[in-house]
């Protein structure tokens, strides 16, 4: 369906780096994506994950993919 586990982003290594000094890496991050055009957060079996909102299962990233997001 493809999605990917907001832990899994949270647990990135230079996203560990550039948000360490936030106490909930995973609602950071939750409330990043809120307005993002490109994926969109929901809930699967009680574990929150992202995908893109057009072709979830063909997700194409380019550098200016996360430019939207303040750290």
């Amino acid at each position: 369906d493809g999605c990917l586990p907001v832990t899994t982003i949270a647990d990135f290594k230079r996203v560990r780096e550039l948000t360490a000094g936030v106490n909930n890496r995973v609602s950071f991050i939750e409330s990043s994506l809120v307005d993002s055009k490109d994926v969109e957060v929901v809930g699967n079996s009680g574990k929150k994950m992202i995908r893109s909102r057009q072709a979830p299962t063909k997700v194409q990233m380019n550098s200016n993919s996360l430019d939207h997001i303040k750290f």
